[in-house]
This record gives C-alpha cells, sequence and structure tokens, in this order.
C-alpha cells in the first residue's frame, strides 16, 4: 500500500512539473534565450517521466514476487522450513524495492529543487537580480485584485534613470549596466520589507508598496531618490553620479494596470 501511495505522490509531482512549464511558456514571448530554458524545462519534464516509469515498473515487478511467495505459502502451509525460506524472499523483495523507492526520491528531490530554481529565474532580471516584468505585472495584479475585493491601500512608483541612454553612449554598455545596477541595489536597501522592487524597463524601475497610501509612497520615493543621488558609480575613468526621477499613483478600485502605470508615469 505503502508503494503505491509514493507512486501516486510522484505522479503528482509530474503532473504540477508539466502545468508549471506549460503555463511558464504560454505566459512569455519566445525568444532565443528562452530556447535554453524551454530545452532544460523539457529535459527536467523528461527526467521525472522516467522517474515515474522506472518505478512503476519496480513496483510492478515487486508485487508479482510478494504473490509469487503467496502462492508458494498456500503449498508451504504445514511445513516450516518451507515458509521461512519464503519470509526471507519476501524480506528480499520488499528491501529492494525500499531501496529503489529511495534512491528514486533522492533524484525526484533533486528534480524538484531544479524545477523551483527555474520557476525563479523566470521572475528574476538576469543583471540586477531583483524582480522582472514579469514579477511586476503578477505582484501589481494581484494588489489590484485584492484592493477590489477588499479595499486593500496599496502605492506605485516609477524610477527612470536620468540620462542613462546618453550615458551608455558615452561610456559603453558595461559601464550603463554599472548604473542600473547600483540603482536596483540602492532601492532594495532602502525599500526592504514588504515592497517588492522589479526592473520594469531598461532604464525604469517599479515598485508596489502593499498597505502604503500615496502620502506615504512619495515619502518612500524621495527617501530613495535622495539615497541613489548622493552614491557613486565607480569606473575605470572616475567615479560617476546617477540621479532618477519618480512617479507615483495610489491604487483604486477602477484602476487596472495600464491606467495605474499611466498615471504614474504622469505624475
Amino acid at each position: 500500500m505503502v508503494s503505491y501511495v509514493i507512486i501516486g505522490l510522484f505522479f503528482s509531482a509530474l503532473g504540477f512539473a508539466a502545468g508549471w512549464w506549460v503555463s511558464a511558456r504560454g505566459r512569455s514571448t519566445p525568444t532565443v534565450a528562452d530556447g535554453g530554458a524551454g530545452f532544460e524545462s523539457g529535459e527536467m519534464l523528461s527526467n521525472l517521466h522516467g522517474i515515474t516509469q522506472r518505478v512503476a515498473e519496480d513496483v510492478e515487478q515487486h508485487s508479482s514476487r510478494v504473490e509469487e511467495v503467496d502462492k508458494e505459502l498456500a503449498k508451504h502451509r504445514q511445513g516450516a522450513k518451507g515458509v521461512d525460506t519464503l519470509v526471507g524472499k519476501l524480506r528480499t523483495a520488499n528491501k529492494d524495492v525500499q531501496e529503489k523507492l529511495s534512491q528514486a526520491e533522492g533524484r525526484l528531490g533533486e528534480l524538484s529543487g531544479q524545477i523551483e530554481d527555474r520557476a525563479s529565474s523566470a521572475r528574476t532580471d538576469i543583471l540586477t537580480g531583483v524582480g522582472n516584468r514579469r514579477a511586476f505585472e503578477e505582484e501589481l495584479s494581484n494588489r489590484l485584485l485584492e484592493h477590489g475585493q477588499a479595499d486593500r491601500t496599496f502605492s506605485l512608483i516609477l524610477f527612470d534613470i536620468d540620462k542613462l541612454k546618453e550615458f551608455r553612449e558615452e561610456h559603453g554598455d558595461a559601464y550603463g549596466n554599472a548604473q542600473i545596477c547600483s540603482v536596483a541595489q540602492i532601492l532594495t536597501d532602502e525599500l526592504r520589507g514588504r515592497d517588492i522592487v522589479t526592473r520594469y524597463s531598461d532604464e525604469a524601475f517599479a515598485v508596489v508598496l502593499p498597505a502604503t497610501t500615496a502620502e506615504e509612497a512619495c515619502q518612500c520615493a524621495e527617501v530613495a531618490r535622495q539615497a541613489v543621488q548622493k552614491a557613486r558609480v565607480s569606473l575605470e575613468s572616475g567615479d560617476f553620479g546617477v540621479t532618477v526621477s519618480a512617479g507615483v499613483a495610489g491604487g483604486s478600485v477602477a484602476a487596472d494596470t495600464p491606467s495605474l502605470i499611466k498615471r504614474t508615469n504622469q505624475a
């Protein structure tokens, strides 16, 4: 019975992995970079499928061995020596299948960890390590839903790095990326806690602030803006300052994602 319960758990895990992979592919637009992610996800599913097949075969083989022992027991009900031999066979069969199940469980744990890593990376900006555009859209959608259902206050801040394009053209992409990473780190440090920092576009960061009024968000935005202004980005050609502009908007019952972003940009 325990063996069949474990089999059920394995197939459930495979179903979860398949569902995650399909939904992740459905939410994203295919790009060259997605090719590697899709290949890795498909390989994980293939490995999971192989594990479940092997476990099913092992359990089926174990059931056959137990059935054979049971038939032999029926023939040797009067012979204690024969019964001892059959019990020994049964113990060996149980030990074998338990070892195989343990090995499969360990491998499944490894693959589950890989799937979690893939799910996490799908919502993370590679350059800065903060949430990416997908993470922002999911978080904002959740806040809008909560606001509509339970009137839970939240606000949105958009930070734009000033003159990033010009800085890239003058100093190169590597130095431009250094500015972006510096701003991401400062925003993360200044807005710790419930606030969700995400990279909205190449030169913009979006911060969703749950349980925060627009007035409170304006104060947070000003503190973060000043922290960025005080920082210096050290490059080979010297130290450079960076500044950001900020727009703030509070959530409203009638708001949706595009309208809220538009209001934030206009603030």
